[in-house]
């Protein structure tokens, strides 16, 4: 049996209830060592199986020193996996895989105005991923331009959590929006959002003196 592994923070790994123990915190560490990355972009199905072979491994340890377990009531995991696309060969085994699907999805509205505080329909938003490995065609968090309305109000919605550049877009090729080059040159004068899951985040963006600046406008919804 594996040794338990030691917490890396201040917790206890299990905590007893009754007749119910609770465990958490726990990971593929074993030996000093902890498998990490995107299962898809930096480790391989097999890399992401031992992740979760060594968890599993750590789990049974922490139980161990708990006492006697007769029964698993629950058991809840989460993989690291890409947001892009990865190749499962003929053959190869991918069982324990699951596909969650979610309605909680995030938008991200609000006014486009110039120094004087105008509404700018002038312009177009761009929101991007501050995840360089995320800027390909492929990727979910890369879209296309959004023209501002003729009041300068912009919405984009079907948003994934995560850190996220914005910028306001005056003259551009329509192609250009994958490109990492021009995406380089855009992040340089774009301001940083973080979007939670689910969240409806209302950011109004002002141009001056070809720099962006934006507030939040309270009573946000989650």
């Amino acid at each position: 049996m594996t040794e338990p592994p030691a917490p890396v923070g201040i917790y206890e790994p299990f905590t007893c209830s009754g007749d119910l123990v609770f465990v958490s915190a726990i990971s593929s560490a074993r030996d000093g060592d902890m498998i990490t990355g995107k299962v898809g972009r930096d480790l391989s199905l097999d890399d992401g199986r031992e992740a979760a072979r060594r968890a599993a491994d750590n789990l049974l340890a922490v139980l161990e020193t708990a006492g006697k377990v007769e029964a698993v009531l629950l058991l809840r995991g989460q993989v690291n996996a890409a947001d892009l696309a990865f190749e499962v060969r003929p053959d190869e085994d991918i069982a324990g895989a699951t596909i969650t699907f979610t309605d909680k999805l995030a938008e991200l509205s609000g006014m486009l105005q110039d120094a004087a505080g105008h509404p700018t329909p002038e312009f177009s938003i761009i929101l991007f991923p501050v995840d360089k490995a995320l800027w390909t065609q492929r990727s979910r968090r890369l879209r296309p331009p959004v023209r501002a309305s003729t009041d300068g109000r912009f919405k984009l919605t079907n948003l994934l959590p995560g850190d996220y550049y914005l910028a306001a877009l005056s003259d551009f090729d329509p192609s250009d929006y994958t490109k990492p080059s021009f995406l380089e040159q855009v992040a340089l004068a774009a301001m940083k959002v973080t979007i939670a899951e689910g969240e409806k985040k209302v950011q109004n963006v002002k141009i001056a003196g070809g720099s962006l600046t934006g507030d939040r406008t309270p009573g946000q919804e989650r």
